[in-house]
Formats: structure tokens, sequence, C-alpha cells
């Protein structure tokens, strides 16, 4: 097979593509139509919408536009940073279908993301979630990014848990002046 470092060539390779699309491996697969094709590669579709939902984005980002059979399989994986990354990349705008996936993300960073750069606008169904799981440093982040000001609910939570120079980054980028309960004048 080639090597996972070297680039394709330039132009396409007619007599290479069999090969590959027998190989049936999404990673090169994408590839191929990222860096030769540049666009859409119908033949090699099937094989990289079984493959993991890191490469059916990848591919997805090439062709440039939604498809409804690779979203359908995205949703199937339920892989939090690849629907994040499609509905920002992609769709550029929320993505309804995917937002309960996301809710119930371990990983509380994709809450904060996908509010800053999908939604650009509070989400209220993740602020609870925020507040129970997120550490400091994504309170303070949805704090600034999102809210763009202060966020009563979390500064007790950034009191009891964030070090000294969050607190003040807090007082500083969100409250923009002093924070009396966290000893900041």
């Amino acid at each position: 097979m080639i090597n996972n470092q070297r680039k394709f060539p330039g132009d396409r390779w007619p007599e290479a593509e069999p090969v590959l699309l027998r190989g049936e491996d999404p990673p090169y697969l994408t590839r191929y139509a990222r860096d030769v094709i540049k666009g859409r590669w119908p033949e090699a579709e099937p094989a990289i919408l079984k493959g993991p939902s890191s490469d059916i984005y990848r591919y997805v980002k090439v062709v440039g536009e939604r498809l409804p059979e690779a979203e359908k399989i995205l949703l199937e994986k339920a892989n939090p940073m690849s629907l994040y990354l499609y509905a920002a990349d992609v769709i550029q705008g929320p993505w309804p279908e995917a937002e309960s996936i996301l809710l119930e993300s371990i990983d509380p960073n994709n809450l904060h993301r996908y509010a800053k750069d999908v939604i650009q606008d509070r989400w209220p169904e993740a602020e609870p979630i925020l507040l129970e799981k997120a550490d400091s440093v994504t309170l303070y982040e949805y704090a600034r990014d999102v809210i763009k000001g202060r966020w009563p609910k979390a500064e007790p939570i950034l009191l009891e848990k964030a070090g000294s120079l969050l607190l003040r980054l807090y007082a500083a980028d969100v409250i923009q002046g002093p924070w009396p309960e966290a000893g900041i004048e």
C-alpha cells in the first residue's frame, strides 16, 4: 500500500484507484479525495462511510457540502468531537439532531465549543452539565467566550476550585474589574 507519510501525486492516478478502493482504507481514500480529486469520490464513499467517524467527517469536509448518508452514520457512531466538527465546519450552524448526543458527552469541552463556535450564543441545556462536570478553565472560557460576561452560577465553583491565576483572569476578562469575593481589588 502507499506509505502513510507520503503525499499522493498531484494528478489522478486511474491505475491505482482500483487498488485503493480494494484496500478499503478510509484514511487513504479520504486523503486521495482531498489531495488528488479535491472533491467528492462516489466510488470510495461506501468504504469511507464504514470507517471511523473522524474519517467520515474529514471526507465530508473535502466534499464541501452536507451528505445525508454521512450524517446518519455520524449520528449512529455518536462521536461528540466529530459531531461538533461536522456542525461547525460543514453545516456551519446548529445541528439539532446531534445536540442530545453532545449533551451526553463525557467531555464538557465539547459543550463549550459547540455553544461558542456553532450556536454562537448561550446553550441553556448545556449549562447545568457544565456547572456539574466542567473544570474551572472551561467554566471561565464559557463565561468569557459564550456569555461574554459574568456567570453568577459558576462563580462559587470558581472561587472553590480555581487557582489564583484563573481567578485573576476571570476578574480581568469577564468581570473587567475588581472581584472582592476572590480577593481581587
